[in-house]
């Protein structure tokens, strides 16, 4: 039987007494080429399948390149949506630096929504973030900011605008009341007290909220009887310490709300309702320091209301946004005193919790307000002379302690207050075998206990 003739490889021609044999494979010597090249192959080669290169043609097709420097990676390589690279030449393209010690960033990493990223931990010790703007910071509070009594964290940035002593609690306060009459808030009282609060865990169990919860502020609103008068509200609101002042007031706008939500009984409202609606006095402050100094942290801000999957802070804060949107500020404050008409319901998908990618929505600017009244007149000059007298005052010590200054608390109106003052009057001799008025009630502040009544003998 004859013998099959042998085929070159690549030409599948008969071979002749000259033949390479490779790759478990003969060729002819002419056909003994690169197949990218197509340049002879000399003893060194590359075998890919039944293909053969030169190393230097098959490291080019088919080794990874690194997408920045563009030579071949031999060994570990990162890799992002667009391509592979070289370990250092991924952290000079991301910027893989840190922003707190300044060290090049190598495996997981923390970042925020300013842009820094950071190591997860220094020293052992976990990376912290701020409290007020969620920015990356260290635990130890360097860096110009400063960790509280309740161990929140407080940035460097946020720290510079905090709001810590009485001059500045009452500046914000008239501020924020100056902004709610501009909308359409006919009243809000001034003389309200209001403190910070230095445990988050108190304003988390006051509010009956998770003990991871972030509760920024409450209000406590009691009733009061007054003989020969009738019964008065009494407001007191505490907002948590550590705030900058643009978040301060944000807090402050939401809780002075709750308040003015008191003062006109609106008791038909739901809890998702006045949550949502007080939120828009938060994202009216903010909104109005978006051309400001403070306008970064105010986006920050207003991001985060609209990403809030919570039932009343989040949702019930976007339907009240899309029905002032619908309506503006004055036919929204109607439509809350109307017992007789739900609100308007927008459609869900409107009041979802907006993904970070998501722009936000600023509150509505105010419109051209109607003729005020002269009750909008008086309490608008009534707050201008309030903000005089306070600007005019001297200045606090920067080293006295904090709350230690007690202002005097206005009164709510001539009227209200010749009443009061009638009703409680204390003379200076209070006549013979009779009690001095007001020791014998309740929660008076007698330095002295009261003891049983003798009867008087015959």
């Amino acid at each position: 039987m004859a013998n099959v003739p042998t085929i070159c490889k690549r030409c599948q021609k008969r071979l002749g007494p000259q033949v390479i044999r490779a790759n478990q494979t003969q060729y002819h010597p002419q056909c003994f080429i690169c197949d990218s090249c197509k340049k002879p192959l000399e003893k060194s080669f590359m075998p890919r399948g039944e293909r053969l290169y030169h190393p230097e043609c098959h490291e080019k097709l088919f080794t990874p390149r690194c997408h920045h420097c563009g030579e071949a990676i031999q060994g570990p390589y990162s890799r992002d949506a667009v391509g592979r690279y070289h370990p250092d030449c991924y952290t000079q393209l991301h910027h893989l630096v840190c922003s707190l010690c300044q060290e090049t960033i190598r495996g997981t990493y923390a970042y925020d929504h300013w842009g820094n990223k950071a190591h997860t931990e220094h020293s052992g010790v976990k990376t912290g973030i701020c409290h007020v703007c969620a920015r990356l910071m260290a635990s130890d509070a360097s860096g110009g900011g400063r960790a509280l009594n309740d161990g929140r964290l407080i940035c460097g940035g946020c720290h510079q605008t905090e709001v810590q002593d009485f001059r500045q609690i009452q500046q914000a306060k008239l501020d924020v009341i100056q902004v709610m009459q501009s909308v359409g808030f006919a009243y809000i009282p001034d003389y309200i007290k209001v403190e910070l609060s230095d445990d988050q865990q108190l304003l988390n169990e006051r509010m009956r909220a998770s003990p991871t919860g972030n509760i920024h502020g409450f209000t406590r609103t009691s009733k009061r009887l007054i003989p020969g008068y009738g019964e008065i509200l009494e407001h007191s609101i505490s907002v948590l310490s550590g705030l900058p002042r643009i978040a301060f007031m944000g807090v402050l706008a939401h809780e002075l709300l709750h308040v003015w939500i008191h003062e006109q009984g609106l008791s038909h409202l739901s809890h998702a309702e006045v949550e949502g609606f007080c939120n828009l006095g938060t994202a009216l402050m903010l909104s109005q320091a978006l051309k400001g100094p403070d306008a970064a942290l105010a986006q920050v801000l207003l991001q985060r209301m609209e990403e809030d999957p919570d039932p009343a802070y989040g949702d019930g804060y976007r339907a009240m946004a899309w029905r002032r949107d619908q309506l503006g500020w004055s036919a929204l404050i109607e439509a809350l005193h109307n017992r007789e008409q739900a609100l308007a319901q927008p459609e869900p998908e409107r009041i979802k919790a907006k993904p970070r990618s998501a722009s936000f929505r600023p509150a509505q600017a105010a419109a051209a307000p109607a003729a005020p009244s002269a009750a909008s007149k008086a309490a608008s000059e009534r707050l201008n002379a309030l903000k005089s007298r306070l600007q005019n005052s001297p200045a606090m010590d920067a080293n006295q302690p904090k709350q230690t200054e007690k202002a005097p608390r206005p009164a709510v109106s001539s009227e209200i207050a010749d009443k009061v003052r009638e009703r409680f009057a204390r003379p200076t001799s209070p006549p013979l075998n009779q009690p001095k008025p007001g020791l014998n009630k309740p929660g008076s502040l007698g330095g002295s206990k009261l003891g049983k009544l003798k009867k008087k003998k015959d």
